[in-house]
């Protein structure tokens, strides 16, 4: 946290990642050539009303995954990191 803190008293802002369907952000140290830290906005998942990456809003509520829920990705992705 405390390299993220540093990176953007410098001015560095988030990155986002050009891979992947939803919004995935890289933070930067002071430095500004290291990533330390990464987050991704569950409004910003695929299918979700902030999606960056153009994709259709869900209308059912399900996400890209049969049997998700749009903004459930994010818990899924902690547990798995927890796991």
């Amino acid at each position: 946290m405390n390299a993220v803190r540093a990176g953007m008293a410098k001015g560095n802002a988030p990155v986002m990642s050009s891979e992947g369907t939803g919004g995935a952000y890289f933070m930067q140290d002071a430095s500004g050539h290291r990533h330390v830290a990464v987050f991704k906005p569950v409004d910003e998942e695929p299918m979700a009303a902030n999606n960056p990456r153009g994709l259709p809003v869900s209308s059912t509520g399900e996400g890209l995954k049969k049997g998700t829920r749009v903004g459930e990705g994010a818990l899924r992705e902690v547990a798995a990191y927890i796991l």
